[in-house]
């Protein structure tokens, strides 16, 4: 009798461990379910913060134009994977120099469905602002330290102030620079660099400082000297990329301590696409204007030589 009842109570025992080994398993797969809906949406966030981040950096090269921006935003969008808020994803600010992108995209649960939940929003936004930089470092490797004269009184049919009509070609460093670009100005004062000491390169005694534009009614706005050493293989792959270089226009120039010092007067930054490849050419060295040009790291504020001109911008995200 003993015997028997031993074993009704172990096969009791047995019935339970397995039972509970059930219940484990099912609280096991749920935890492993959950880890994985979760994951989905951590990286449909991480993936559509990108996304926005993008989108709102390639609208706001397009700005002040707003309605560019916003196709240019929202076309990002579409072509990386796409959010609920298509075709209006982005809002441009009343000034025109802010586009913000507010991206959602529904993520849907697989394992989480047993407890009832289908699925889940997830939202990401970001803001870039695209501001007129009036002042660069040339330490900033978009920014090459060559001049484009802006001081001549007139500019045959271009319109655009210092004659920076989108396609026109520039001069930016030449051997016969002061003769071929300064010649019109010496008789007013505004050029006073005696000969050609001048060939349009020159360099900052602080590579880090900040170079500001200044009003043309200014005398001078930056000094710098005519020595150092050319960023011929810099200039080299820009030529080959078709990247545009930027550089300052100036309108008043004048030398001291024997032309040991320049002086010049910065009123605007022009972006040019190389005519030539300066690794390869021993003549003057041009460029072409490029209208809506971006540059990294610029600083806003200070003088603008005005709306028609193709300034530089620079573009930043701000949130």
């Amino acid at each position: 009798m003993r015997y028997i009842l031993r074993r009704a109570a172990f096969g009791c025992e047995r019935g339970q461990a397995l039972i509970l080994f059930a219940a484990g398993l099912v609280g096991f797969c749920a935890l492993v379910g959950m880890s994985i809906d979760v994951g989905q949406v951590v990286y449909q966030r991480t993936d559509l913060q990108k996304v926005s981040d993008a989108a709102a950096l390639a609208g706001a090269q397009d700005l002040p134009a707003a309605g560019t921006a916003l196709v240019s935003a929202n076309t990002y969008v579409s072509n990386n994977g796409g959010a609920s808020c298509q075709p209006n994803c982005a809002s441009v600010n009343a000034a025109n120099d802010t586009i913000t992108v507010t991206a959602t995209r529904h993520v849907n649960f697989y394992f989480l469905q047993v407890i009832g939940l289908s699925g889940t929003d997830v939202q990401a936004s970001a803001a870039a602002q695209s501001l007129v930089s009036t002042g660069f470092s040339f330490s900033n490797p978009a920014i090459f330290p060559y001049a484009v004269w802006g001081g001549n009184p007139s500019y045959a049919n271009c319109t655009v102030p210092y004659g920076m009509c989108p396609g026109a070609s520039q001069t930016y460093r030449s051997n016969n620079w002061d003769n071929q670009v300064a010649n019109s100005e010496k008789q007013n004062g505004d050029w006073s660099v005696p000969g050609n000491n001048f060939k349009g390169y020159f360099n900052t005694s602080n590579e880090q400082q900040q170079v500001y534009q200044a009003d043309p009614s200014t005398q001078y706005s930056f000094g710098g000297n005519a020595v150092g050493q050319e960023p011929i293989d810099s200039l080299h792959q820009h030529y080959l990329s078709g990247t545009p270089i930027v550089v300052p226009v100036i309108t008043k120039g004048n030398c001291t301590n024997n032309c040991g010092t320049l002086n010049f007067t910065i009123v605007a930054w022009v972006a040019l696409k190389l005519n030539q490849d300066p690794a390869t050419t021993n003549g003057s060295w041009t460029g072409t204007v490029v209208a809506g040009a971006s540059a990294p790291d610029g600083v806003g504020g200070g003088y603008n030589p005005g709306s028609n001109y193709p300034t530089v911008r620079t573009t930043t995200l701000t949130q």
